[in-house]
């Protein structure tokens, strides 16, 4: 094969493999256009999720009566609704009560968890809901402190009953996580806090 037939064929290699890079690189950029397009979709239906989130979802309910062990518990209500494209996972809450009271034998202000609860919420598929309750019993009440609270605490003076939930999720194939906090809802305190509902 002469100098001109080699340098032909290697100038129709060069060609074929720049075509083939060129074909790989318009294939990289779609790809990352359509990666990048999907991501921000996700994150508005991200917003959206949150957005429509309810916790709690009307009246939450608690039962302190530690002579009746049994009836003891606390109840929060939630909906949570999936506008997205893709299902909600992995979902938690974790709810917890807290008293502060006058100590009447000191007269001093204390501040005590009583309950405390964590555990895992059913998948929500995308276009559906989850409309339920989170509810915890006796064996997720700090029983001494509890009781320490109902015999010690001062009847003359103001108490708070407050509750921190907190609710996690997934989306987006897990890739996108989203924790949302309803801190110091004030079971005492009906006029800002409508859906508590003490006992």
């Amino acid at each position: 094969m002469s100098f001109i037939e080699k340098s032909i064929n290697n100038f129709k290699n060069l060609r074929t493999s720049r075509k083939i890079s060129v074909i790989m690189l318009i294939g990289i950029v779609i790809t990352t256009q359509i990666a990048s397009i999907m991501s921000m979709i996700a994150i508005n239906d991200t917003i959206r999720i949150i957005s429509e989130v309810k916790v709690p979802d009307g009246y939450m309910k608690t039962n302190f009566d530690i002579y009746n062990p049994d009836n003891m518990e606390v109840v929060v209500p939630y909906d949570i609704r999936n506008l997205g494209t893709y299902d909600l996972t992995d979902i938690e809450m974790s709810v917890k009560v807290k008293v502060e009271y006058t100590y009447n034998i000191t007269g001093k202000e204390v501040e005590e968890e009583i309950f405390s609860k964590t555990g895992d919420i059913d998948d929500c598929r995308a276009g559906s809901s989850l409309e339920a309750e989170f509810k915890g019993d006796k064996d997720d009440f700090d029983k001494p402190i509890l009781t320490e609270f109902l015999l010690y605490y001062d009847f003359n003076e103001s108490v708070s009953i407050m509750v921190d939930i907190k609710l996690s999720a997934k989306y987006f194939y897990g890739l996108i996580e989203f924790t949302m906090l309803e801190s110091s809802l004030d079971l005492t305190d009906y006029d800002n806090c409508p859906t508590c509902q003490g006992g």
